[in-house]
């Protein structure tokens, strides 16, 4: 347990810059179609929830996986504007 509380924040980081690439397709492609796909409730509350993350990881001394919580909140953030300019 203690090599994981060692990598906490090298584990956070990868995770959440992973979920970040995977989600900068949706963001081109709703972009390019002019339409959006992703529920603007799902969105909103996806990048709430990682700011909370960005906080508390920040809090605990994990300054890297903070600022990568809150690149993921702000592209989560990105969706819900394409949600609200684009409609369905």
């Amino acid at each position: 347990m203690n090599e994981i509380e060692a990598r906490a924040d090298l584990i956070f980081t990868v995770v959440q810059t992973v979920f970040a690439m995977v989600l900068a397709p949706t963001l081109r492609d709703q972009y390019r179609q002019k339409a959006s796909t992703v529920p603007l409730w799902t969105s909103l509350t996806t990048a709430i929830g990682l700011f909370v993350l960005a906080v508390t990881q920040f809090s605990l001394g994990l300054e890297v996986a903070s600022v990568t919580a809150v690149i993921s909140g702000s592209l989560w953030l990105a969706v819900a504007g394409q949600r609200m300019a684009y409609g369905a």
